[in-house]
Formats: structure tokens, C-alpha cells, sequence
């Protein structure tokens, strides 16, 4: 039977304080319990926390004989027929438009058709005679929530399982690749980790709303930029009922609350067209953190890339909720909280036969819970390997020279 957070709870109450103070201990111990087994989740590779996920590529976007308006020394742009918000164009993403050898990035979206780009147009003001244009491959894409570690990618555009190698991005920019080349992905970087699941198209107002009418009153903080300076904004929750913000944030970096909600509190900017993140069921204060990958070359078709990795377990918060470890692990989880226990009440000889005994459990659970693994991520840096370094580029055979398939990267 596998141990719910009550158990949990009263085992280590049990042993750790022989259930002095009645409740007095009551909230340590939950965290105790959830930070024992946060540690132990990233211990090793246990097989209960392996998981696959999807990530669906996005490729160019035009939309035929649509042109594009724009005036020299400015950065503003307007494309004719397209549905930039209706496609879910985001921003960050390269636009290529003719009369300009430049690849401008979209900075900001403020309407189907309209929006700014990142440096000012170089080329004639367009007037009566617009230019073509294309937006290139997305780029960057979200990680699934709770990733742990261990990740890797991997898809079968090639016809056959492609795993895709992780490149430093240091290393990336220094090899002085063409990072707008369109082709199948073959690397991916890391690129940054926040609670900010997509980009603002343009500056706007926060806006909340929870999916539970229980939740009022529960103040969710908002860190970000404001005006070109860190600014923070605190709203409270009405329900159901959306709440808007009074600042106009450019840049959304962090999210907290003060309470526990009921339902999933979501938060959207550009009048509901984006979605900046969101506050899962529970007492966490904190959102999820999502990690984020840059892909090379740019996706030039949709097709699904599989991620492989070990997810970090969900905090346990109600009375019965069960540990995502899996029942084997209760006794390693109650041993561990124990020893962190009777470290915080300074009975150092106490905490040491518990933090003893955890080694031995968790020794234990290496022999039957460890994963067989069948691959394994080994994360490199410049140099090693014989000296070879990734120069980026693709083989030949990778866009079907000798009418090969696959590939690997040029030492």
C-alpha cells in the first residue's frame, strides 16, 4: 500500500518528536517530507519518474502574394492579409523581407497585421510599392513543466530515430554559424529558465482569472519590466471573474502567490492573446519554472520532436496525496525528513543514525528501482573528445547528398 502524505506525516511525527507538540511540528514535517523527496527524485534515474513528451515544430509563415509596408529609420511594419495573432506568431522570431539583406527579429505584435521589429528598416520606404516578405521558423520552444534532468531530443524526420545533439550556446556562436539556416534540427541549446510560458506580443496589462470561484483575496505578485526598469505588480484573485493589472509590463519574469488556490489561476496579456503563465492547484507559493531550447537549423516543416527525462515530482499538498516515486520510496522519504528534523533541534547524533539508515534504504532502492538505462546524456564541453569541436554546418548526406539519409555533426 502506498503511503499518502497523512502516512507519511505521521511516521515521521512518530519518530522524529514521539509526537510532542501535537500540530506544532505538523507543517515542518509536510516540509521536510516534500523537500526529502525532491533530493531523493534527483538521487538517480529511478525508472517511476521517466517520462516522454511532444514538442510540435513551427515552421515559415507568409500567406502567398501578401506584402509588407514599411518606412526607412523606422522600425514599424504592415503585412497585408496576414493574421499574426491568429497564428500565434511570437515574438523573437526572424522576418525576412526583400529590398534588405538584413533578417530583422519581430519585437513586438500590436495587431494582426501590424507590429515593430528590432532595428530600424534599412531599405526605401516602401509607398505604393510594398515588398514581399516571410517569417521564418519559431526558434525557441517551451520544455515540458516539472523536467528534471537527464533530458534529450529526438525525432524521425530522417526516417530513423535522430537524436539531437545539446550544443553549449557559447560554443554555437563562437563556430559563426548561419543560425537562419531552414532545414531539419539536428542540435538544440539550452535558453533560459523562468516562469514566463510565452513572450508579451506587445507592452500590456496583466489580466487573472481562476477556474474555481473559491478563489478571492489571494494575492499573486508579478515581477517583470515596466517602462525599461524591474517593476512588480500585486493583483488579487476575484474567482472566476478576470482581475486587470494597471501596469503595462514589456517583460514578464517571475510569478507568486500568497495562499493556496483551488482552481489553476491563469494569467494573459494582449487582451487575452497571450498566456504568461500559470499558478497550478496547491499551497506552492511559487509558479512552475519552464526551461526553454533553441533549435539549429530552423524547423522547416511541422513534425513532432520527443523529449525523453526525468520529471521532479509534484509537491505533495493534501492528506492524500501520493508520492509520485512510488510506494518503494516511503521509507527512504520518512527516514530522510527524520534526519532533517532532529538536525533542526541540534541532536546531531540523532539525525546521523537516521541519515545512516536513508543511505542504507536508498543503496537498497538502487538495486530494484534504479532505471536499465538504454541511453545516457553526457553533457560535453570544447575540447573534449579527442580535442574535436562543434563547428556546426550540416553533412552532405543530410540534405540528400549520395541519396543518404541522417547525419552527424563535422569534427
Amino acid at each position: 500500500m502506498a503511503f499518502a502524505l497523512a502516512d507519511l506525516s505521521t511516521e515521521v511525527l512518530r519518530r522524529a518528536t514521539r509526537d510532542q507538540g501535537g500540530t506544532l511540528y505538523a507543517t515542518a514535517a509536510t516540509n521536510a517530507i516534500n523537500t526529502s523527496m525532491w533530493r531523493i527524485a534527483r538521487e538517480a534515474k529511478w525508472r517511476t519518474l521517466r517520462r516522454t513528451a511532444t514538442i510540435n515544430t513551427v515552421t515559415t509563415y507568409s500567406t502567398g502574394a501578401s506584402t509588407a509596408a514599411l518606412t526607412n529609420g523606422s522600425t514599424a511594419f504592415t503585412i497585408s492579409d496576414a493574421l499574426l495573432i491568429t497564428n500565434d506568431i511570437r515574438v523573437g522570431r526572424y522576418i525576412k523581407f526583400d529590398g534588405s539583406v538584413i533578417y530583422f527579429k519581430i519585437a513586438t505584435i500590436t495587431s494582426e497585421t501590424t507590429g515593430t521589429l528590432n532595428q530600424v528598416w534599412d531599405g526605401t520606404t516602401t509607398g505604393a510599392t510594398p515588398v514581399a516578405w516571410s517569417i521564418l521558423p519559431q526558434e525557441e520552444y517551451v520544455m515540458p513543466i516539472q523536467i528534471g534532468h537527464s533530458a534529450f531530443l529526438w525525432h524521425r524526420k530522417y526516417g530513423m530515430p535522430k537524436i539531437m545533439d545539446y550544443v553549449p550556446a557559447f560554443d554555437f556562436y563562437k563556430a559563426g554559424v548561419l543560425d537562419i539556416l531552414t532545414n531539419i534540427p539536428v542540435s538544440y541549446r539550452m535558453w533560459g529558465v523562468g516562469a514566463c510560458l510565452e513572450e508579451l506580443k506587445a507592452p500590456s496589462v496583466i489580466q487573472l482569472s481562476s477556474t474555481s470561484t473559491a478563489d478571492v483575496g489571494i494575492s499573486v505578485t508579478i515581477f517583470g519590466t515596466v517602462a525599461g526598469y524591474p517593476d512588480y505588480e500585486i493583483l488579487a484573485t476575484n474567482g472566476t471573474a478576470a482581475v486587470n493589472g494597471a501596469k503595462s509590463f514589456s517583460q514578464v519574469e517571475r510569478i507568486v502567490k500568497n495562499a493556496a488556490n483551488v482552481g489553476l489561476i491563469t494569467l494573459t496579456a494582449n487582451t487575452g492573446n497571450t498566456t504568461v503563465g500559470a499558478l497550478p492547484v496547491g499551497a506552492s507559493t511559487t509558479g512552475p519554472v519552464y526551461h526553454k531550447v533553441q533549435m539549429y537549423p530552423l524547423p522547416n516543416s511541422v513534425f513532432p520532436i520527443y523529449v525523453f527525462y526525468y520529471k521532479l515530482p509534484y509537491q505533495l499538498i493534501n492528506p492524500g496525496d501520493v508520492p509520485e516515486l512510488g510506494e518503494d520510496f516511503s521509507e527512504a522519504i520518512i527516514l530522510l525528513a527524520c534526519a532533517k528534523m532532529k538536525a533542526e533541534q541540534n541532536l546531531a547524533q540523532d539525525a546521523q543514525n537516521f541519515m545512516m539508515m536513508y543511505k542504507d534504504e536508498i543503496a537498497s532502492l538502487r538495486k530494484t528501482n534504479l532505471d536499465k538505462i538504454d541511453w545516457k546524456m553526457i553533457l560535453k564541453s570544447a575540447g573534449e573528445d579527442g580535442g574535436n569541436e562543434w563547428q556546426g554546418g550540416l553533412r552532405f548526406a543530410q540534405i540528400g547528398g549520395s541519396g543518404q539519409y541522417g547525419g552527424s555533426w563535422n569534427p
